[in-house]
């Protein structure tokens, strides 16, 4: 009997497709670089819409959680992700959570210098 002749198998791209959300330009530029070094590509996840809901109300971890139970539709059997959210713990404002914790950007976007000193 004659072996099976895979003549397709070196047509498509074999090399770990890895992908990062994040909306931070540095970030991306610096993870690029770093994957770079090692011999991999590092692709910037981008959409039209966010693509996962940040509800902050259940901490860091929920909504890390939640990332990847939403992202991981969008990608290929050969393809991983990783996701970037930043969380900020200021100890004189938090209590047993943190404080501004995952909603940092919009608490940094409404407080002044003046406010923060007085807290």
């Amino acid at each position: 009997m004659k072996r099976p002749r895979y003549t397709h198998l070196f047509d498509r791209d074999r090399t770990l497709k890895v992908f990062f959300y994040t909306s931070n330009l540095e970030k991306i530029s610096q993870a690029q670089l770093v994957f770079a070094r090692h011999g991999y590509r590092l692709l910037h996840y981008t959409s039209h819409r966010e693509p996962y809901d940040e509800d902050y109300s259940k901490g860091t971890r929920q909504l890390l959680i939640r990332a990847v139970e939403q992202i991981s539709g969008a990608f290929g059997v050969r393809s991983c992700f990783f996701v970037e959210d930043t969380s900020l713990r200021i100890e004189s404002l938090s209590t047993d959570a943190d404080f501004p914790g995952v909603a940092v950007k919009e608490w940094f976007s409404k407080i002044s210098f003046a406010e923060l000193a007085g807290c």
